[in-house]
């Protein structure tokens, strides 16, 4: 069977003339109809990177240049070299899909989601669009599809949100698709289930699926092959040892750090301003009652649309409740001034399950970590974040990067490096290992137990992954 896709020699350089560096390098792949590939190895290898350049979204990067071809079979008789191509619009809306790596950003926040796949079906190709986007949703699990057309983003978990974006991937049928990380926020039986759905769509519709991903298991089970790429290589190599995490054996103190009290949550806060009772809304937390015990290293794990996230958030002042209180350090957030929030922010830090949120795109790291140091009013201190960064496996090069110019594993380790910097106390982790290989994951995990041992740091590692919290965790809750 001839190939679909057939990249030949390519290679991608940054920089310009006289000042480059490949990111990818004399790459050859082919993929064919039906079949699914998958792009595993070490976060910053370039996997993102390659699923950019097949469909060309390389705005990110100030200067570069390409060699090679990027073939690409638009039908049987007609294959064209995409790096020259003149119609790439077509070509990604038409024929390949794309998901990309913690993509809720792709979403506006002002329009329903039956809005925003509406827009995406090319003119006349289907028939009652409504009736098309409902069967796409049940598709990917989202049912009923009524209870979810008609939401806005932000009532959504990250694990829908993902599935909202695997339909809009789909919504033209394309040939071929290219998934990077999908199922990284999800939990384990929705892992499952969109790994049958994905082998059902490329049985049925022959499409051919490129897939980033971290998760071995994953691919042991989905993919036909495996391409393991190492520095903008594909090489011959197995998967890295996997590190193994110590778990923290410090038990926690009877000193309350912080204490949530009769929590109540529901989501659909735009209920109110359709004129409709809020109670109609989806009730998420009902008297909910937690505490965190300085040194601790506590667990929170539930399926997805559980409220894991949205709970972070309330824990940070970041959310609204409709009833209850939180309280920091024996203050309650409701009695709590200017200046109290200020010190609050500085010993308190959340890292966000998409990392893009919480850097400016326009800006580049050093920036960003210049104003930590200015937060704590200092200076830009290259030595200090050396001495970080060499921890968290950053290389010093990525300080002239911006964030579209990283990988995710880089983004998510480059935050957590500047909450260090910053003194915190209290951290919260929202599913920050998704995105990373297991080998980084690891390795990060077992620095924040030495932080938690040594230094007597609180963590709240919110994920979907409950063996990974079983092996460094003091407690566990489940939502």
């Amino acid at each position: 069977m001839a190939a679909l896709l057939h990249m030949v020699e390519y290679s991608l350089f940054l920089g310009g003339e006289g000042l480059q560096r490949p990111l990818l390098d004399q790459i050859s792949l082919e993929v064919r109809p039906a079949e699914v590939v998958a792009l595993v190895g070490p976060s910053g290898s370039g996997k993102s990177m390659m699923l950019r350049a097949i469909v060309q979204l390389l705005g990110s990067l100030e200067a570069f240049s390409q060699e090679g071809s990027i073939n690409f079979a638009v039908d049987q008789h007609e294959v064209f070299d995409l790096i020259d191509y003149d119609d790439l619009t077509t070509v990604r809306r038409s024929h390949i899909g794309m998901i990309f790596q913690q993509s809720s950003k792709i979403l506006n926040p002002s329009q329903t989601i039956k809005t925003q796949l509406k827009e995406k079906i090319l003119k006349n190709s289907v028939g009652d669009q409504n009736q098309y986007v409902a069967v796409l949703l049940e598709e990917v699990e989202l049912k009923p599809a009524d209870l979810y057309m008609d939401a806005f983003p932000h009532q959504l978990s990250g694990g829908q949100i993902q599935r909202v974006l695997i339909a809009m991937a789909l919504v033209n049928d394309p040939r071929l698709l290219l998934a990077d990380e999908p199922f990284s926020a999800l939990d384990h039986d929705t892992k499952s289930n969109l790994r049958s759905l994905f082998q059902k769509l490329t049985k049925e519709r022959k499409l051919a699926l490129l897939l980033v991903t971290h998760d071995e298991g994953l691919v042991d089970q989905l993919a036909h092959r495996k391409v393991y790429l190492k520095s903008g290589k594909i090489v011959e190599e197995s998967q890295p040892a996997v590190v193994q995490v110590s778990r923290s054996v410090r038990s926690h103190s009877n000193n309350l750090l912080m204490s949530v009290s009769q929590l109540t949550k529901r989501y659909g806060a735009s209920a109110r301003a359709l004129g409709q009772s809020e109670k109609s809304g989806k009730l998420i937390f009902d008297a909910f009652d937690l505490n965190i015990y300085r040194g601790e290293c506590l667990g929170i794990y539930g399926d997805s649309g559980s409220g894991k996230s949205t709970l972070a958030r309330m824990m940070m002042g970041l959310e609204p409740y409709e009833a209850g209180s939180i309280s920091y350090g024996g203050r309650k957030f409701s009695e709590t001034n200017k200046a109290q929030w200020k010190s609050f922010r500085r010993s308190a830090q959340i890292i966000f399950q998409d990392p893009l949120s919480s850097m400016p795109p326009h800006r580049k790291v050093r920036q960003l970590y210049s104003d930590a140091f200015y937060v704590m009013g200092d200076k830009f201190d290259k030595d200090k974040v050396m001495a970080v960064w060499k921890m968290l496996g950053l290389d010093a090069v990525l300080l002239e990067r911006r964030p579209m110019q990283l990988s995710g594993g880089q983004r998510q380790r480059i935050l957590i490096g500047r909450a260090l910097l910053l003194g915190v106390e209290f951290l919260v982790c929202d599913e920050i290992f998704a995105s990373l290989d297991r080998n980084i994951g690891d390795q990060i995990l077992e620095h924040l137990m030495v932080l938690q041992r040594e230094k007597g740091l609180t963590l709240v590692l919110v994920s979907h992954d409950k063996e990974t919290l079983e092996r460094c965790c003091n407690r566990l809750i489940k939502l």
